[in-house]
């Protein structure tokens, strides 16, 4: 891959999650009823970005950045994060969303998870994936699907979120 293109899927990355911030906020304002604490009169606060929560996980589980899956995983996750409903229609409306940013095919999302999660299971750092899963994993079980891989991650990040107060 030519630095162009790997530049190019940055900064559609970027894109996405600034989009989504902004869906966040406006959400957040239609929903509140009594008016934010700011700082300063005018001021809004920045809701934190939890791209570099997912970005720890991820890295601590033992997947490489080399491995397409990686960036569809991490941006997966932020997504689920952002809307809890998009978990029902994985194959209908994640998938594509991932190709569309990554100007690839749903089907090639797909497999590129499934293949991270092999090589996870295979070679990962088994201490993080125990806790990821709040049990003991061994070699011999059957790896988890995609929905179920990062249904939990998305779910473990939410908690950490939470319990650190963001």
């Amino acid at each position: 891959m030519d630095l162009y293109k790997l530049l190019r899927m940055i900064k559609d990355i970027e894109t996405v999650v600034e989009d989504a911030i902004e869906i966040k906020k406006e959400n957040m304002k239609v929903i509140k009823d009594e008016p934010e604490e700011q700082d300063e009169p005018g001021e809004i606060k920045e809701p934190v970005s939890i791209m570099p929560e997912i970005n720890s996980v991820v890295r601590s589980l033992g997947l490489k950045a080399h491995i397409k899956g990686y960036e569809y995983i991490k941006l997966a996750v932020f997504m689920i994060i952002e809307d809890k409903t998009i978990m029902h229609k994985i194959t209908a409306r994640l998938y594509p969303k991932i190709a569309e940013t990554f100007n690839t095919r749903a089907s090639r999302v797909e497999r590129a998870i499934r293949h991270s999660i092999e090589i996870l299971w295979q070679s990962g750092e088994f201490t993080a994936i125990n806790k990821l899963f709040g049990r003991e994993v061994n070699l011999c079980e059957k790896k988890p699907t995609n929905s179920e891989f990062l249904a939990t991650l998305a779910d473990y990040i939410s908690i950490r979120q939470e319990k650190n107060g963001r």
